[in-house]
């Protein structure tokens, strides 16, 4: 049975891995560096060392972390919801140029600015 002090000692490969997902997935959604997947890793990865070596975004990354779980549960059940929709085709919203992902990724980056000011 995993402890506390089990799971804080394991908290900065978890702030790591988060990071880096979210980071990565911020580019390549956004495809603001191109469609360039080494520069996207590349960035992700420096990103996420600098989230874990600095203290405050340690911090802010433990914080964000229950609720990021709590938010994708949430839209694991929105999507559920979603695929009973009638669509043209299947996951149709989905589609580059559809409302629902750019509501999702909004809504991410209101999340992370919201946690960072609290954090600060």
């Amino acid at each position: 049975m995993a402890s506390i002090p089990m799971v804080s000692y394991f908290m900065p490969i978890f702030v790591f891995l988060l990071a880096f997902i979210v980071v990565y997935v911020l580019l390549k959604k956004t495809e603001i560096l191109g469609k360039s997947e080494p520069v996207a890793l590349i960035i992700s990865a420096v990103l996420s060392i600098i989230f874990v070596v600095r203290v405050i975004l340690f911090n802010f990354v433990k914080f964000s972390s229950m609720w990021f779980s709590a938010s994708a549960i949430g839209l694991f059940l929105l999507l559920v919801v979603l695929t009973f929709l009638p669509w043209k085709t299947r996951w149709g919203f989905f589609a580059k140029d559809n409302w629902v992902s750019w509501i999702f990724l909004g809504l991410v980056i209101i999340f992370f600015l919201v946690s960072s000011l609290y954090i600060l």
